[in-house]
């Protein structure tokens, strides 16, 4: 079986998925939506990248360009399966040639892609969703979303989960000396670390946490290190912005800006303490299964889809508005080892939840199904 994923090289869900499922003998062309390159287990096809970079126009005419040759691309595939990775909502433009197709045609949604756009490309996104074959989603509660506005979509709606290939890198690294994971980071070391969202996304909502913050008493503030991994999303313009308020806030900060990767990362899950999940959407954050996976006690924000982890038995606290948070967390770090404690059975859950050994098989599953349809 042959799929053809159109995705993004430098995203870790569709480089994860795609080596799972060569792993488990299907061969995966992912097809890197920015430039158009094929990577493929013999190396990498430059057919389309090429006709893409000699295309010399306007940035947003390139868009356009972008799109004629991904319809081109999937009109020439001999894949079994086609399969978009994230729902950008200009796809409505691809629905008449996918409605032609004999190929199946599967996306799977973010988060992002469906909660954080206008309501305008959300019914432009709805000819895109009623021409595919499934619609997969990470949790219920977006399926729920999506399966509510538009009932007619729920037979072809279905979860399938990422699974966390660094649960691994955490367990190898879950003895490191905090001395050692603070000097690796080039962090200095404070009785308290609490990582503050985990990228540079404004949806994290980095500047109402640290007006928050600022609200906490002295002595707290005093003996904690407020950490913000901000190793990838975002603008250079929002990050400088984000540290002009850190500057002027009297909190001891640090931000983390390279990308990391293996034993560092796993780091930043395992030095906090504490973590602050206050983004304005998600569908189910692979950096917060990580933190709790790390055992870090999670502030979340009640209006993130995480009763999933509360119905697996995770502990973890909620807040409803950005004027509970120094409250909340005061609180919290007053009784710290009573939250610890849960840190174990956190740690199962995720296991359950999120190892690649649990969420493989809906994968292969959806796979077979497609392929059924296509006979």
């Amino acid at each position: 079986m042959t799929v053809l994923l159109v995705g993004n090289h430098q995203s870790v869900f569709p480089v994860e998925i795609t080596k799972k499922l060569r792993e488990n003998k299907i061969d995966v062309q992912h097809v890197d939506f920015v430039s158009l390159l094929i990577e493929t287990k013999a190396g990498y096809d430059r057919t389309y990248a090429e006709l893409l970079e000699r295309t010399n126009i306007h940035p947003k005419l390139k868009s356009l360009v972008r799109l004629r040759l991904i319809k081109q691309m999937l009109q020439q595939s001999r894949a079994d399966i086609i399969h978009f990775h994230y729902a950008r909502w200009f796809y409505f433009w691809l629905a008449p040639m996918i409605s032609r197709l004999k190929t199946p045609v599967a996306v799977t949604v973010y988060g992002s892609d469906y909660y954080r756009i206008s309501p305008l490309k959300r019914w432009l996104q709805r000819r895109f969703f009623q021409v595919v074959s499934e619609i997969t989603f990470t949790n219920e509660a977006t399926m729920k979303a999506l399966s509510d506005a538009e009932p007619a979509l729920g037979k072809k709606c279905s979860v399938t989960r990422f699974g966390l290939t660094p649960l691994e890198a955490i367990d190898r690294n879950r003895q490191t000396p905090k001395a050692q994971m603070c000097e690796a980071l080039q962090l200095p070391e404070f009785p308290l670390t609490v990582a503050c969202g985990y990228n540079a996304n404004p949806g994290q909502q980095h500047l109402k946490i640290i007006e928050a913050l600022q609200m906490l008493p002295d002595a707290l503030k005093a003996k904690t290190l407020f950490l913000f991994p901000m190793t990838y999303s975002g603008t250079e313009v929002y990050k400088n912005e984000v540290k002009r308020t850190l500057e002027k806030s009297g909190l001891n900060w640090a931000v983390l800006e390279d990308f990391l990767q293996g034993s560092k990362n796993a780091y930043v899950r395992l030095l906090p303490d504490m973590m602050l999940n206050l983004q304005v959407s998600d569908q189910l954050s692979g950096s917060m299964q990580e933190h709790l996976y790390g055992e870090n006690v999670i502030i979340a924000g009640d209006w993130l889809p995480y009763d999933i982890f509360k119905e697996r038995g995770a502990v973890f606290e909620t807040i409803a508005s950005f004027e509970e948070l120094s409250a909340t967390l005061e609180q919290v770090i007053k009784a710290l080892p009573k939250y610890k404690a849960y840190g174990k059975n956190n740690r199962k859950v995720i296991t359950g939840l999120s190892s690649w050994n649990q969420t493989i098989g809906a994968w292969l599953r959806l796979y077979e199904s497609l392929q059924e349809k296509k006979q």
